[in-house]
C-alpha cells in the first residue's frame, strides 16, 4: 500500500498538471478570437442522398 505522504504528493502532482496551461473555461473562445458559426439544417428523410460505398 502507498503511504499517506506518497498519496498526497501524487494527488498534488496530478492536480497541478491538470491545471497546467488552462487560461479559462474550455467551452468559451478567447476574447479576440473571431470564429464564424455556420448553422445547417439537418437533412430530411425525403432527400435522395447516396450512401457511402454505393
Amino acid at each position: 500500500m502507498m503511504s499517506p505522504c506518497l498519496r498526497a504528493s501524487l494527488l498534488v502532482l496530478v492536480l497541478g498538471l491538470a491545471a497546467c496551461g488552462q487560461t479559462g473555461p474550455l467551452y468559451l473562445p478567447d476574447e479576440g478570437l473571431d470564429t464564424p458559426v455556420e448553422i445547417r439544417p439537418a437533412p430530411t428523410a425525403e432527400t435522395d442522398q447516396e450512401e457511402p460505398g454505393e
